[in-house]
């Protein structure tokens, strides 16, 4: 596609991490040739990668219909990559996509209207994350992290709790003024932006027809790695703020003294229903309820997600206090 560059500033400014994601990158580059809007760059982080990713994005670099560019970090996790992208960033409102989120046609360009249509008003808008077809199979491990119910092309006022970072938009100053992402956290990091912008008063809303699909295949193996990688994560950031242990205890399944009796209640049947003995069952009724009980298998996966990020929650504590400084 020849390149159609525009001579205006900016508006929108997307913002990409990627590490070891060159495959689905370039399907996320491909979905943004193709948006109905020219007033926005892309900027891609190249985070560590091993995968050739660097080398095949400078052969690239001139074959691209917007204006861009390429930075690179040293495999430092998302939240510092994002941060260096801002620092980057022209545009107005900062659009966060992942390496592996593909954008429907006009997702740049209803991000963008939607911030004019809030003119005035300190918000955070969330689009809709679709799982790819593809990872609806048997050999996939995973839930669907990011769906959120709603009814077809709704509009609704959402929880900070609810905040993800694929196919998110904030103003720049907005994101400037929080303080960007958490650089110590390697998980978790939009979660814990999204606690400081509500202390703001920043509302966030969730457009169900602004639309990105995701694509990001998972063995067992990688899947259970990713919740440990969260659970390490939550257990800094519990150790690093203890205001905020109600609230986490509630968001991810931990027991806190102020939690309410049902959810104590809860929380006791969880731990006597999934647990080191029965996980190796639970895991196998997952996988063989995938073909003809979709929705039901994808509940246990997420259960058994949750239960690896809490035993690495509790095996990581000691550790993040100590390297907090806290007690060691």
């Amino acid at each position: 596609m020849s390149a159609r560059h525009t001579t205006n500033e900016p508006g929108v400014s997307v913002i990409i991490p990627s590490h070891n994601c060159r495959n689905v990158l370039a399907r996320v580059l491909e979905g943004l040739e193709h948006q109905d809007f020219d007033r926005f760059e892309v900027i891609v982080i190249d985070d560590g990668s091993d995968d050739g990713t660097a080398e095949w994005l400078a052969t690239i670099k001139n074959d691209r219909p917007f204006g861009w560019h390429l930075l690179k970090t040293a495999g430092l996790g998302p939240a510092v990559a994002r941060n260096q992208g801002a620092k980057q960033a022209q545009g107005e409102i900062f659009l966060f996509l992942d390496a592996d989120t593909i954008p429907n046609p006009d997702l740049v360009r209803r991000h963008w209207e939607v911030h004019q249509r809030h003119a005035g008003e300190d918000v955070c808008i969330m689009g809709k994350v679709a799982m790819a077809p593809e990872l609806m199979k048997l050999d996939q491990i995973r839930w669907n992290e990011h769906d959120l119910p709603c009814q077809p092309n709704d509009v609704i006022k959402v929880n900070h709790l609810k905040y993800r970072t694929p196919n998110s938009s904030v103003s720049r100053a907005l994101f400037t003024a929080a303080g960007g992402f958490h650089s110590g956290l390697i998980a978790s990091e939009d979660l814990e932006l999204a606690f400081r912008l509500a202390d703001r008063g920043v509302h966030f809303y969730y457009y169900d027809d602004i639309v990105a699909e995701h694509y990001h295949p998972l063995n067992l193996s990688q899947y259970i790695e990713k919740s440990k990688t969260y659970g390490k994560a939550l257990a800094y950031w519990y150790c690093m703020s203890p205001e905020l242990h109600p609230q986490l205890a509630r968001r991810f399944g931990l027991y806190h003294p102020s939690l309410s009796f049902g959810r104590k209640l809860r929380y006791v049947i969880k731990r006597l229903m999934i647990n080191q003995f029965t996980i190796d069952l639970i895991t196998m009724l997952a996988g063989g309820l995938r073909k003809k009980y979709f929705g039901l298998s994808d509940r246990l996966y997420k259960a058994m997600f949750g239960y690896y990020l809490r035993r690495e929650f509790r095996v990581s504590f000691h550790t993040a206090l100590c390297v907090l400084g806290i007690y060691c």
